[in-house]
């Protein structure tokens, strides 16, 4: 579960939790290869094994094509035509008795060639960034929240329709799987990463249980990403959370040049 693996300069760890659910639909999965480093995180959901077909389904799609995009190719274009691609392949998943599967996913991914990083996301999984004792959330949670809050900007639902409907803010609006995705996170330009930030993708069974500050906390650390992976996976234990989400995450660091 911790075991660190080491190349191009980048250190990854990862980490997965049952909670308190029947199943773990997450799923996670991680590569280097000469040229590239790539990390997936995905958060399935849907009756019976529905959810854990969905979400190993869409990452083995995605990372088999970010095993093959060019460096060269234009990555906002690439996300955007992967998101057409994996809601299609979600929605479609059919039962044994050929009925649709009606299973969904959430996924947040990062692509690194050499020191340049991109980034996807669908749905509320997250991806941190910290850097220099700074810590940034760069994708949003695509859900009715998000929804509600632009609304309620351009003065378009009144306070008291806000505080009814905000209760139900953590319905996602773009998961893969919907059909007709529309929403997703990627850059358009590439992140230049720098020796000693760290990476964290996760489901929202970590980040609800645990508090942005406490995730900054462990991610400042000088300690290496399996240890900090043991840190955080003790941290979510430690609440004690009643209905304990799965949790999965996985932490990368650049800790010199490639290796």
């Amino acid at each position: 579960m911790y075991t660190m693996k080491i190349r191009n300069g980048i250190s990854i760890s990862a980490a997965s939790m049952l909670g308190k659910r029947e199943q773990q639909q997450d799923f996670y999965v991680s590569r280097q290869l000469p040229d590239r480093t790539i990390a997936i995180v995905c958060d399935g959901m849907g009756g019976l094994n529905g959810g854990s077909v969905a979400s190993r389904h869409a990452a083995e799609i995605l990372l088999h094509d970010m095993e093959n995009v060019s460096p060269e190719a234009d990555m906002h274009e690439f996300f955007r035509m992967e998101l057409e691609k994996l809601d299609d392949e979600i929605y479609g998943l059919k039962n044994p008795d050929g009925s649709r599967m009606g299973a969904g996913t959430t996924i947040v991914s990062v692509l690194l060639f050499d020191n340049y990083l991109y980034w996807f996301s669908v749905g509320d999984s997250k991806l941190f960034y910290y850097r220099k004792q700074e810590m940034y959330c760069v994708t949003r949670e695509h859900n009715y929240a998000m929804k509600l809050n632009a609304l309620r900007e351009e003065k378009q639902i009144s306070e008291e329709k806000y505080k009814s409907e905000v209760l139900k803010g953590e319905q996602l609006i773009s998961y893969l799987g919907m059909g007709m995705a529309e929403l997703f996170d990627g850059n358009y330009s590439p992140f230049l990463v720098e020796k000693g930030d760290k990476i964290l993708l996760c489901t929202d069974g970590l980040y609800r249980s645990v508090s942005q500050q406490e995730i900054k906390n462990i991610l400042q650390l000088p300690e290496t990403t399996e240890k900090l992976c043991m840190r955080l996976e003790k941290t979510v234990n430690s609440k004690n959370v009643r209905n304990q989400d799965n949790a999965t995450w996985i932490i990368l660091q650049r800790i010199g040049e490639g290796i």
